[in-house]
């Protein structure tokens, strides 16, 4: 069998075992919860469906909504709208089409990094298999379709990279930063893939360093128009320079509701971004004036709570690192013991252990100078562990974009670990026949 022919067969398998996997639960989440309840029983789901609705026939109606996440997933809505229908199954099937892609492209993101089918084979079954995955793909937001978009981003990164090709690398750039309209939280990443130019292994292809950067970087700078230019739009549009305000809504209604939270008298979290909302975004604010406030009350309690800001923020990483998955308990049947058991056991030894083997798996690449693959996954690890300082009580759904890194370095630990194992049961086999 050619090595084209054996991707093909990898590829076509994790895609219908993804794609039989996510239609099974959304068969049951319907049969269980319901067509109705299902479809928007998130909060995000009504502005994003909104967004959809008006967006290409009265922008006017939505404009809170544009700026404050962006036009990507919206225009992906309008656009399913416009081509089905209204049904919002349509919507879901869309998600799950992303859903089942993701396990593919995370196939080609590790073979490209290390050329090997088992480390390919496997990292791509945990991401056909992921519980978080299979249950954002059978919801309207955006986790599913961002993971797919910036995953897809980060492996024309590595062929362009691998290449020297500009046509991937601008790919990238282009990929990424289509993902990050569809959800602000990438907006960072042309300052990653910037970073990841700047620090790459230079090889034989490129005659330089600087070579190297000019040609690479291409994807950060690509990616940088985009969000800049979105940027410039609400400047030119509601007089603020940013690409959109869901990021200072978070950082308050979280981290600094939490902290504050902590003084007597101020109210529980709840209230405190009750009153903070009412104050922010009014009728009587315009947008730069309620990006403004916020803005300064989030600096404001930074500055004089900063220890407690800390350690309020590493709390939240490991509470978010470790946590269950809420969404699948809102989509099928309520938890018995059994299910609260289970979550139990994941929150305290399942997803701490993955993290622990993460890092460990990251020394492994660095030990074995696998620095470009070290680089690249343990970049994206980093980059979507640390943001999750700022949100919480939304599961494992915020920890899920981080999947696209952790599933590959786990599947080169396995690997290698097989790789001992049998070189081990050899040699034992050679001194016993020998002896």
């Amino acid at each position: 069998m050619t090595e084209r022919k054996k991707i093909y067969y990898h590829l076509a398998g994790l895609f219908v075992v993804a794609l039989a996997l996510r239609i099974i639960y959304l068969l049951l989440a319907i049969d269980q919860s319901g067509m109705d309840k299902l479809w928007n029983w998130a909060p995000d789901t009504n502005l994003y469906w909104a967004l959809g609705e008006h967006m290409f026939t009265d922008p006017s109606v939505v404009s809170f909504g544009l700026f404050r996440v962006g036009p990507g997933y919206g225009a992906i809505l309008a656009s399913i709208r416009f081509l089905f229908g209204p049904d919002p199954i349509w919507a879901i099937l869309f998600s799950v089409l992303m859903g089942s892609l993701a396990p593919v492209i995370i196939y080609l993101l590790a073979y490209n990094l290390f050329r090997s089918y088992r480390v390919a084979l496997i990292a791509g079954t945990i991401a056909a298999f992921s519980q978080t995955s299979i249950s954002m793909s059978c919801s309207i937001l955006t986790d599913q379709p961002y993971f797919t978009l910036q995953a897809a981003a980060l492996l024309t990164f590595v062929v362009g990279y691998n290449r020297s090709r500009l046509k991937w690398l601008v790919a990238a750039g282009l990929i990424s930063g289509l993902a990050t309209l569809v959800r602000p939280s990438g907006q960072f990443w042309p300052f990653i893939f910037l970073f990841l130019a700047a620090l790459a292994p230079v090889w034989g292809i490129y005659k330089s360093r600087f070579h190297m950067f000019k040609r690479v970087g291409i994807t950060g700078a690509v990616m940088l128009l985009i969000t800049v230019g979105w940027s410039f739009r609400n400047y030119v549009v509601h007089d603020v320079f940013t690409f959109g305000s869901n990021g200072i809504m978070t950082v308050n209604a979280c981290l600094i509701a939490q902290v504050i939270s902590q003084n007597p008298g101020q109210g529980s979290i709840g209230d405190l971004r009750r009153t903070w909302e009412a104050e922010d975004w009014n009728a009587e604010n315009d947008y730069a004036t309620s990006y403004a406030r916020a803005q300064a009350r989030a600096l404001r309690v930074l500055s004089d709570y900063t220890r407690r800001s800390i350690k309020a923020y590493w709390h939240n990483v490991w509470e978010n690192m470790t946590d269950i998955n809420y969404y699948s308990q809102r989509q099928l049947a309520p938890p018995n013991n059994f299910i609260e058991n289970l979550n139990a056991g994941i929150r305290r030894w399942v997803n701490p252990t993955l993290a622990f083997l993460t890092v460990i798996g990251l020394l492994l690449l660095l030990v074995q100078r696998r620095y470009f693959a070290a680089l690249l996954l343990g970049t994206t690890y980093a980059y979507f562990s640390l943001v999750l300082g700022f949100s919480f009580w939304q599961g494992s759904r915020l920890h899920y974009p981080a999947e696209m890194a952790w599933s590959i370095i786990l599947a080169y630990a396995a690997s290698e670990l097989a790789t001992w194992t049998h070189r081990w049961f050899l040699q034992i086999k050679s001194r016993s026949a020998t002896g």
